[in-house]
């Protein structure tokens, strides 16, 4: 981002930079997910992995100012990463699930019965 950002903006416009606070702890969150998706049942999963995204996040004091907007950006943040990182987890289960279906039309190309 920091090469798409142009030099003559204003102040406040544009691409913002997310500072290496909050990419450091968006990968910590992100590794916390993955490595405990599988180890809560489905209806906790997201609300165990959220209590240890909290926890994380004492870790990088200098990421909040400590207003409530500023938390309640976290939170929804953190909502958003655990919801993407687990629908993209219970997608490629499912796509390793589902039987391989037969392409119909190549099978008519090279005369095979489907």
């Amino acid at each position: 981002m920091h090469h798409k950002q142009y030099s003559n903006l204003k102040l406040n416009s544009g691409l913002t930079v997310p500072s290496e606070d909050f990419i450091s702890i968006v990968e910590s969150f992100s590794q916390i997910i993955s490595n405990n998706l599988n180890l809560y049942s489905l209806g906790l999963v997201t609300r165990k992995i959220a209590q240890l995204c909290s926890n994380e996040l004492c870790n990088h004091p200098n990421l909040t100012c400590g207003h409530e907007h500023c938390d309640k950006k976290i939170e929804k943040i953190t909502k958003l990463l655990i919801k993407v990182k687990v629908h993209f987890a219970v997608k490629l289960a499912n796509q390793a699930l589902r039987q391989p279906q037969s392409n119909k039309k190549l099978l008519k190309l090279t005369h095979q019965k489907y």
